[in-house]
């Protein structure tokens, strides 16, 4: 059976300023006590977690849950766009019941939905 490594997105906002932050870890690393940190629970509030997909885009860049990507593929309606859910035990477009390990029109991500939230109207999500 093939390892692949567990992985979270953290994101995180400053309680007085707003300012938002996103941290990248490795769940086994921290469960290990290797490149874990603290958070200052009165200073910072936790806003969510993304698990990574153990996919890349065509770039090399890691896909998360949450992650808006352009999708490309021989219909007439690509480009198009949907973003990445964990779902009945695995990670699939929110709008697609393929799990995305099976997807091959994966293009680039250009966003996620945390941090650009206009990706989830159109054109973007919502039209083809």
């Amino acid at each position: 059976m093939e390892k692949r490594e567990i992985k979270c997105r953290i994101r995180l906002q400053e309680k007085e300023t707003g300012e938002k932050l996103t941290l990248f870890n490795s769940i086994f690393d921290a469960m290990i006590g290797v490149a874990w940190f603290e958070i200052d629970r009165n200073k910072w509030a936790f806003l969510g977690a993304d698990e990574f997909t153990g996919l890349l885009d065509k770039n090399g860049k890691e896909i998360y849950e949450g992650d808006v990507l352009r999708l490309d593929c021989d219909c007439e309606q690509c480009p198009h766009f949907d973003y990445v859910i964990f779902e009945n035990g695995m990670f699939k477009y929110k709008n697609d019941s393929q799990p995305l390990s099976d997807a091959s029109d994966v293009e680039e991500i250009i966003g996620n939905i945390y941090q650009n939230p206009e990706l989830l109207t159109p054109p973007y999500i919502g039209t083809k």
